[in-house]
């Protein structure tokens, strides 16, 4: 379905590296909006994404007068301009699942170009965030037999982004979940996989 021609002012702030604004600018692939890249580390457009989100944060989504802060607020706005249902609250656990790692090994990745070694054993706060993404990643092993990510949809999106950022990245030992790295194989020939892919921003 096809956002309605009064939908077509949003504009969607972000990163074209951010995992959070890749699930979005998926969700929205061949959707008419406009797509304002933000890189926080120029003043300038530091200071303009201070002024349009006080969390200074990206994505960051304009309709009008309606500012939208976070990817998961974003979708559920977004959502019924585009007549997609609503989550189920297991289907919400695992996007916060997701997030969770998400946030866990963005914010080691940030720590290490830091430059502070993530690997001291003596700093607890390093290891309690790689715990975190694996427990996660065992349990999105789980859901994945089970059939959950069979339907390409926000969630699968979120989850390709997820795992292809931590590749990118090169934050994830994919040996350790065979799973899950063969399905991010199956998707990755889809078009707005290969329109996002943050390689190109590099």
């Amino acid at each position: 379905m096809a956002l309605s021609h009064s939908k077509t002012d949003i504009l969607l702030y972000g990163s074209k590296t951010s995992p959070y604004v890749r699930r979005l600018r998926m969700y929205l692939h061949e959707q008419p909006y406009q797509f304002k890249e933000i890189n926080y580390l120029d003043p300038a457009q530091n200071e303009l994404l201070k002024k349009i989100n006080p969390i200074m944060k990206i994505p960051v989504l304009v309709h009008g007068n309606q500012v939208v802060f976070e990817s998961r607020m974003i979708q559920r706005y977004l959502a019924p301009m585009l007549e997609d249902r609503a989550f189920s609250f297991d289907e919400e656990n695992i996007l916060s699942m997701m997030d969770g790692a998400l946030d866990s090994l963005i914010n080691l990745f940030l720590i290490k170009r830091s430059g502070v070694d993530i690997n001291n054993p003596t700093y607890f706060y390093f290891e309690r965030q790689r715990e975190r993404v694996a427990l996660i990643c065992n349990e999105l092993t789980k859901y994945l037999a089970k059939g959950q990510f069979f339907e390409w949809n926000y969630l699968t999106q979120s989850l390709y982004s997820f795992l292809d950022w931590a590749s990118f990245r090169e934050h994830l030992d994919f040996n350790k979940y065979p799973e899950l790295k063969r399905w991010v194989a199956t998707q990755s020939e889809r078009p707005e996989v290969k329109a996002t892919d943050p390689r190109l921003a590099v």
